[in-house]
């Protein structure tokens, strides 16, 4: 499958010169409208097409939870300082090539097609003034942790053709290099005062230190070898085992080592007490710059914080009105933590009863869709349990299907207590 940034390509352009009348001044200003119109749209096509895989390229593990799998064998180096200023230099020219293209010549698609590129483009750029390489671990978000629960073949990250066994080896082999940038960009953080908040790092410290292990054996890293497909040749089975255990061995378990020391050694300690990004030097643009780009809006924080109370009232107000018909006669305020309370609202014993129950609301949804919607995902939904590794941090999320659709999306459940 070829990715593409999709946008519409006039095809009516030579039927409409058939049909045109004699006149030959106005059929000729049509033809001549016409062909800058197909013209446009191929340049941006093309300029598209180029972004999009330069995305794929700059952060290949983006790409793979966005389905994309072609750059699975690469990790990506988006932190490095001097690759972090090549992907801005890009952009730069993206968007001046972008706006040497005439939107007034482009149709209804072609232009909604401008719109979202040339959004893109200026929401990338806004975050060019803010060193966020420099906070490349947290408790929600790191390399490590990622690759970590690739392993058991679940994820984003397909393993189990051997290809799919080199491509996973070959992001193990480039993760140390990956590990040591992240120490040195923490390093250059703590001495601008660029440091995570004390407490996401005490939250995701035991994340780290479980990638530690004594053996290869015992190594999450190495748990695609424990799991061999029956179909690959012994000559395959024997080098995939020698190569997985001399990078993990060898490499990746001396470069795990090194950051959970200096996780907890040196960064924590140098951590902030703070909580917001505001506290930051610079904080209060980069917040802004955040605001803008998770909610397409110009709201500013205190308008979306005045909505969010306006929220919290509302839903009060339908508590007052709920909690007596489930016996509580308490303050609105305090329903939540009394229906936590009442073991009658906790009828799951186990991980897959929780599972069960989603999938059985899943099949009710699934079934309602085509009478909603013209248009239903072709991909099917899986429902699986958030790894251990990250359950303690994580929040329930979606991985989006392969592009080819040969594998599901995934909603991953955090169940920590059922």
């Amino acid at each position: 499958m070829r990715y593409r940034f999709t946008v519409a390509t006039t095809l009516a352009a030579a039927l409409f010169l058939c049909a045109a009348p004699a006149s030959a001044a106005p059929a000729a200003t049509r033809a001549d409208s016409q062909a800058a119109t197909v013209q446009a749209e191929r340049q941006l096509q093309a300029l598209g097409d180029e972004y999009y895989d330069a995305l794929a390229r700059f952060n290949p593990i983006n790409s793979t939870e966005n389905g994309d799998n072609r750059y699975d064998s690469q990790l990506g180096m988006s932190i490095a300082p001097a690759m972090r200023a090549r992907q801005f230099a890009l952009y730069h020219q993206y968007a001046l090539r972008l706006r040497a293209i005439a939107r007034a010549q482009l149709k209804g698609a072609g232009k909604i097609n401008y719109d979202i590129l040339d959004y893109e483009l200026r929401s990338a750029l806004s975050f060019e003034p803010f060193p966020q390489h420099l906070l490349p671990i947290s408790q929600m978000d790191s390399l490590p942790v990622t690759l970590a629960n690739y392993a058991s073949g679940e994820g984003s990250q397909p393993i189990a053709s051997v290809a799919e066994y080199d491509a996973y080896l070959s992001r193990l082999g480039q993760l140390p290099a990956w590990i040591d940038q992240a120490i040195a960009n923490m390093r250059v953080g703590m001495a601008s005062g660029i440091v995570q908040p004390k407490a996401l790092i005490v939250s995701a410290l035991p994340q780290f230190q479980k990638l530690v292990s004594a053996s290869v054996e015992t190594n999450i890293f190495y748990s695609p070898i424990q799991r061999l497909p029956a179909a690959f040749s012994q000559a395959e089975k024997s080098r995939l085992s020698v190569q997985y255990r001399v990078v993990i061995g060898a490499k990746l378990m001396p470069a795990l080592a090194r950051l959970a020391t200096f996780l907890e050694k040196d960064y924590l300690p140098a951590c902030r007490e703070s909580s917001g990004l505001g506290a930051l030097p610079g904080g209060a643009a980069w917040y802004l710059a955040l605001v803008a780009r998770q909610t397409t809006t110009t709201l500013q924080p205190d308008e979306i914080h005045a909505i969010g109370l306006r929220e919290v009232a509302r839903i009060q107000a339908q508590f007052a009105v709920l909690g007596p018909r489930l016996g509580y006669d308490g303050p609105a305020a305090g329903l939540p933590a009394w229906v936590a309370a009442q073991p009658k609202f906790h009828p799951f014993k186990t991980e897959q009863e929780v599972l069960a129950a989603y999938r059985k609301l899943d099949g009710v949804i699934d079934s309602k869709l085509p009478g909603l919607f013209t248009l239903v995902p072709k991909a099917k939904l899986d429902l699986r349990l958030e790894p251990e590794l990250s359950r303690a941090t994580a929040a329930d999320h979606y991985s989006a299907p392969a592009g080819d659709g040969t594998r599901p999306g995934v909603f991953w459940s955090v169940v920590n207590d059922p």
